[in-house]
Formats: structure tokens, sequence, C-alpha cells
């Protein structure tokens, strides 16, 4: 939020190492003052112990992760398109992830947001579509894909998909 994209990076990183995500390397390893596979041994036993869903935090992580990458990116366009793309691509790949681990409508949403900024309307209009048989009666889900449609062009869809708001109730 506060645009330290580095440090964000690094810090989503550093979680998805500990889970086992990501390799351990030995900088990393020194900074956290523990035996990687200590660490796996520990996180392990917390999870069993606790019955934590580290599923929905390893989601997280590859969320937040991209997320931070596809901020950078979107910032980055105007002065370095190349780059920006580049990082808008990287944070796809993590959302992908996430949204595969937990199909949770903010990640699919997130993930339509990352592909309508690659110029990739098709997915980002399945992933809209995704989203809503999750949760279909999130307006803003309903509204964006509204704008994608009627940014194509398809302004009879894009209608439709506003007015099917109202039918349903949806605030």
């Amino acid at each position: 939020e506060q645009g330290r994209f580095d440090e964000a990076e690094k810090e989503y990183q550093v979680g998805l190492k500990i889970l086992g995500d990501e390799p351990m390397d030995p900088a990393t390893a020194a900074a956290l003052g523990v035996d990687p596979g200590r660490m796996r041994q520990e996180v392990e036993t917390e999870r069993m112990a606790q019955g934590v869903n580290f599923g929905t935090v390893r989601a997280g992580l590859h969320f937040g992760l991209g997320a931070a990458w596809m901020d950078h990116g979107k910032a980055l366009l105007a002065t370095d398109r190349s780059r920006g793309e580049e990082l808008l691509r990287r944070g796809v790949k993590q959302v992908e992830e996430a949204a595969k681990q937990v199909p949770y409508p903010p990640y699919l949403r997130r993930l339509a947001e990352g592909y309508s900024a690659l110029g990739q309307s098709e997915q980002a209009e399945k992933a809209y579509r995704g989203a809503l048989l999750i949760a279909p009666d999130d307006f803003g889900l309903h509204y964006d894909l509204a704008g994608l449609l009627y940014e194509a062009r398809r302004y009879d869809e894009a209608l439709v998909e506003i007015r099917s708001t109202r039918k349903a109730g949806v605030t």
C-alpha cells in the first residue's frame, strides 16, 4: 500500500520459502537464523497442533506477491512498458496460483484485472465469470465485467450484465 514494492516482494517470498513453495537460499536461512529443514518441520508441527490451514496461508502469500508485482507493473507502464508488462505477467502467474489453491472471488477479480491490463480480454472475462459463479450477488464483479464488455464494444451484453444486478437484488 505504501508503494514499497521491493520490500513487499521480499517479505512475501520469505513466507513462501518458509512454507516450501520457494527454495530456501543460504542468505535467507542465515537471516532467519534457523535451519530450513528444522523450520519446515516446526511449521508442519504447528500446522498439525493448531489445525492451521496452510493452503489458505500459502494462497494468501501467492496472492500478495502477485498483487504487489501487478501494482508495481501498472505503475511502471508509463515509464518502462516492457518492465511493467513483465511484472504484470509475473503477478498474474502468482494470482493464478492463489486462485487455484483457493478459488476466492477477490483473487479471481484481481486475476481478471491483471489479464485485462495485459490485453487478455477473453481470460479476463472468464475470471470474472468464474468469480460470479461463486459470488453471484457481488455488484463489483458485475460492474467490472460490464465495463470489460463495454470496452470490447459489446454494448448489449454490458447492459444486460448491469441490469441483471437489479433483478438479482445485488447491492
